[in-house]
């Protein structure tokens, strides 16, 4: 029978999706005051972007050497109780207890689950990714920091596609999952480095209305 295995209290809060009080205020004053140039945060609008090459992200690793990939490693994090595994080696994740992160839906089955990138790799790759050095942009395709890869049911994910949030919202009327979808994707561009368009600005600033904080 395959094992079971609890999320640990850190894995715990990290899928509770949490962020700092004061980033939305403080990212709002960056915008206003016309300060998008953090971490590199610049248009490229007028840079000639070479066509996207999904093959360049590679795919899911196995960064500690424990068998379970990124995938599986999202979905131990995020899992609201004991997961159980496809077998005793305890790789892959099969069945468990999720919350979607966009729509709240509670999800039962891997086999139902996609791992989203927030900011997709298309779109980051737009933004500036196409000229980092494969290592870097495996390394974002992996990155299990700063709420960017979430576990949402497959439907919501071809949906959502690599689109950002001048095209894409999370769906329903749930106010807080459209503040923190809106948090973490500028959180995302601050960590990576990655530029910020005029549209994405305006739909940031829209998205973030009737927020708290």
């Amino acid at each position: 029978m395959a094992r079971r295995r609890s999320p640990t209290p850190h894995e715990t809060d990290a899928a509770r999706d949490r962020w700092p009080p004061d980033l939305r205020s403080a990212a709002v004053g960056l915008l206003v005051g016309g300060a998008v140039a953090v971490s590199a945060l610049q248009s490229v609008e007028s840079v000639e972007v070479p066509a996207y090459d999904r093959a360049a992200f590679g795919g899911w690793v196995d960064a500690d050497g424990d068998c379970q990939d990124t995938r599986a490693e999202v979905l131990l994090r995020d899992a609201r109780g004991p997961v159980t595994f496809r077998s005793d080696r305890a790789c892959v994740v099969d069945a468990g207890r999720w919350l979607d992160v966009y729509s709240g839906r509670e999800l039962r089955t891997a086999a139902e689950i996609d791992v989203d990138h927030r900011v997709p790799l298309r779109a980051a790759w737009a933004a500036g990714a196409w000229a980092w050095p494969r290592g870097r942009r495996r390394a974002y395709a992996n990155d299990l920091a700063a709420g960017h890869l979430v576990a949402t049911h497959r439907s919501i994910n071809r949906s959502k596609g690599s689109r950002g949030p001048a095209a894409w919202l999370p769906p329903g009327a749930d106010r807080a999952a459209v503040c923190r979808y809106a948090d973490r994707w500028l959180a995302v561009k601050q960590a990576w480095g990655l530029s910020l368009e005029a549209v994405e600005v305006a739909a940031l600033r829209r998205a973030w209305r009737g927020c708290d904080g």
